[in-house]
């Protein structure tokens, strides 16, 4: 409600700010969801997702690893002469 000492001649009043609505203030989503929570549940809940984020950023890095592998043997297959395994050496007798 304006205050009367705030309104001027013309019985406007300043902007005092937001006028109250009667609902409740938005409240973020980690206020909302952790709202009535002990603060040991709100312990175990902080450490699932700590090891939720561990699991993934492991996750993340094997597949990177995987991907480097798998680069490093394209690179090989565009060697002109191609590998030569030791027993393929063996199978062919040597030219006169």
């Amino acid at each position: 409600m304006p205050h009367p000492h705030l309104a001027d001649e013309s019985g406007h009043t300043a902007n005092t700010g937001p006028r109250p609505t009667g609902r409740t203030p938005l409240r973020s989503a980690a206020t909302t969801r952790n709202q009535g929570k002990t603060m040991y549940e709100y312990e175990i809940y902080r450490s699932a997702s700590a090891e939720l984020i561990r699991r993934a950023d492991a996750e993340r890095e094997i597949g990177r690893a995987r991907r480097a592998r798998r680069a490093a043997r394209r690179t090989g297959r565009q060697d002109p002469e191609g590998k030569v395994r030791q027993t393929d050496r063996n199978r062919f007798a040597p030219a006169a």
